[in-house]
């Protein structure tokens, strides 16, 4: 006997849905930063690829993950550093960004493609050498969410009562009239 969980199912999914749309909020709103340099108050997306990747994939028996870009797990965990990034993702970065550069007196000068290409080297190695700070982006939703998990007892319960012969059967019990008895061994 198949037992289905349409209402869990639902429930998972419109679960799923709604932590993508609150990734993506989260994203795009601004979130303070502590660094050597001072405090940036920005919004964690730049050029638009994090907030277009986040979408959520449906694995079997209700199981769901939250997916996109690589770079959203480093900005949300944190990286402790030791490794080189890459420069051209950096080039993109300081591009779509876009940073405004300074020279040493701290005038504003013409982007060149040295200049980026220079200034995403020196970004490379504080990364390298730092790391990236965790922003905790997508832990603080899931932990938050997750408080209201309570809520799909009601889900479960509809689905119990509308497949009870199954789930009784399933546990090893035979069905006499409108009672259940438990199989002999």
């Amino acid at each position: 006997m198949d037992i289905r969980l349409k209402n869990t199912e639902a429930y998972m999914k419109s679960f799923a849905e709604r932590l993508v749309k609150l990734t993506k909020v989260s994203i795009g709103s601004s979130r303070s930063r502590t660094y050597k340099s001072g405090v940036i108050s920005a919004p964690l997306n730049s050029s638009g690829s994090l907030i277009d990747s986040i979408y959520h994939k449906e694995g079997s028996d209700l199981d769901f993950s939250i997916m996109g870009n690589e770079y959203g797990d480093y900005l949300n965990e944190g990286t402790e550093g030791g490794k080189f990034p890459n420069i051209d993702a950096l080039v993109d970065w300081i591009k779509t960004k876009p940073v405004r550069l300074r020279d040493s007196n701290g005038k504003f000068v013409t982007a060149t493609e040295s200049r980026i290409k220079g200034l995403a080297y020196v970004i490379g190695r504080s990364i390298k050498e730092n790391g990236i700070k965790k922003t905790g982006f997508l832990t603080d939703i899931v932990e938050s969410e997750f408080k209201k998990v309570s809520s799909i007892v009601n889900p479960i319960t509809e689905d119990i009562l509308e497949n009870l012969d199954a789930f009784m059967i399933s546990l090893g019990y035979t069905k006499k009239g409108d009672t259940y008895e438990l199989k002999n061994k």
